[in-house]
């Protein structure tokens, strides 16, 4: 086992969605965007994207109607996937989802899926600026809800044509923004501050969060500050956020800086939507959180924690989309009771029972009030103990003619937990998984784009045993 040591780090942007302005004609610099105030906003502040993503930092450029005083932008992307896996693991989005073992019915044979859940729109909406104080709102939705049951399930709550073809309609981002000169707040859903997600997320065609990755959407409250110094801009944010077990009474406290360097750009496209030019830039950002739970008599406590630090290099820079460029991305995270900052993560470890609850774990089932995966009681101590994970990625991207039209990239992804053996044995719960994969992506018009992945996620149980997904996946996007 290894340790990934980290720092603490912030951020926030939108990464998978959210169209842009169309890309200019080959050799033809896009128009200057409107300057940009000294303030750190989470909606958007105009920026040449291509079609089909915006960060937190940007704002959409699909269709734009006034509403008297209010601007209102539309935006999204039509999203259709094929896809066979080896096993029956997944649905759609894997995630860090547990593999079925081999010489399982699950674990040796495969299945093939098609759907449109993770299409997405959304609505960013300016009002006129009053007193010196600019105030917008954003809104954004996809289909990948909450249903009863994931088929087949035995259950007979879901069908597999009710799962795929009703899919359910969620929030993904329900934020409010107050800007000024000097500070920014926000209110509202949006991505976790910490690991400065959206602005770091990986290039790939598999729906995220991907294993290893830092992919969460939470309610916040937050204050933001961008610092402009010459050709480098600094941006801080602290943000108080829905703690993960709300019957531990203190919200989640995370806070972020980040240094980009804004002469040196280059190529990026985050997600599988989003292709844009974006300068240099190195995050670290970090949180602390609170776990309570019942005991043999009264209640007990445990702290959790997370660190990350992300990077994007523009190795072959490049001011304007084109062939020839290459972006190299990265990031490390550290982190104990962080497991919900990951999308579908528990290890399938067992929170326990502390020793001496009346009734004994049937009973202690009864007053349970946290996810799993975060927390638990210990096998080895007997203490309430948070759940530790690590993890490394790297990602590159490599734009090719015509104008950077077709491209390729691949991402290495490593996750571990050092304590996995105190929550569970055996097959049942794994407490290391690599991910990697290779893509490429080809933009048929200025709104069609087809991508093909093939991915390989591996986990090795407590027990020594290996589960292995091969998968392989061909989307097409309509981006507007």
């Amino acid at each position: 086992m290894h340790c990934i040591a980290v720092l603490p780090l912030l951020s926030i942007l939108a990464a998978d969605p959210a169209p842009a302005a169309p890309a200019p004609a080959t050799g033809t610099p896009p128009a200057a965007a409107p300057a940009a105030s000294s303030s750190s906003s989470l909606i958007p502040e105009r920026t040449n994207f291509t079609p089909g993503q915006v960060a937190l930092t940007q704002v959409p450029s699909g269709l734009t109607v006034m509403a008297g005083k209010f601007a209102t932008t539309f935006y999204g992307f039509v999203e259709a996937d094929a896809i066979n896996d080896s096993t029956r693991s997944f649905v759609d989005l894997a995630g860090m989802s547990k593999i079925a073992l081999p010489g399982s019915l699950q674990g040796d044979n495969g299945r093939t899926m098609f759907g449109v859940r993770n299409s997405r729109f959304g609505f960013h909406i300016a009002a006129p600026e009053y007193a010196g104080i600019r105030s917008t709102g954003w809104l954004e939705m996809d289909f990948l809800g909450n249903q009863p049951g994931t088929p087949p399930n035995g259950s007979g709550t879901i069908s597999e044509g009710a799962f795929w073809n009703n899919p359910t309609f969620r929030v993904r981002h329900f934020l409010l923004n107050l800007e000024s000169d000097y500070v920014t707040l926000s209110f509202g859903q949006t991505w976790s501050l910490v690991g400065w997600q959206g602005a770091f997320q990986p290039n790939t065609v598999d729906i995220q969060g991907i294993p290893g990755e830092l992919y969460s959407r939470t309610q916040q409250l937050r204050l933001g500050h961008k610092f402009r110094m010459g050709p480098t801009s600094l941006e801080i944010a602290l943000a108080a956020l829905r703690p993960p077990q709300m019957d531990a009474v203190v919200p989640d406290f995370q806070g972020g800086l980040k240094l980009t360097i804004d002469d040196w750009k280059g190529v990026q496209t985050i997600g599988a939507t989003g292709t844009t030019i974006s300068p240099a830039a190195i995050g670290l950002s970090g949180g602390t959180r609170q776990f309570l739970l019942p005991a043999a008599s009264g209640l007990s406590s445990a702290t959790g924690y997370v660190g990350a630090a992300d990077i994007m290099i523009p190795v072959i820079p490049a001011k304007t989309r084109k062939a020839w460029t290459l972006t190299v991305l990265g990031e490390a995270a550290d982190g104990s009771g962080d497991a919900d900052l990951y999308t579908g993560l528990n290890g399938g470890m067992s929170i326990g029972a502390p020793a001496g609850y009346t009734g004994g774990a049937a009973a202690y089932g009864k007053v349970l009030d946290v996810d799993p995966g975060l927390v638990g009681w210990s096998s080895t101590t007997g203490a309430l103990t948070t759940v530790n994970w690590e993890s490394l990625i790297v990602s590159a991207q490599f734009y090719l003619p015509p104008e950077g039209r077709l491209w390729v990239g691949g991402l290495y992804s490593d996750t571990l937990s050092s304590n996995m053996d105190q929550f569970g044995s055996g097959s049942s719960a794994f407490w290391h998984e690599t991910f990697w994969d290779a893509n490429v992506f080809f933009d048929a018009t200025q709104a069609i784009r087809f991508g093909l992945e093939y991915a390989n996620f591996q986990q090795t149980y407590l027990s020594g045993a290996t589960a292995t997904d091969r998968r392989v996946q061909l989307s097409g996007f309509f981006i507007f």
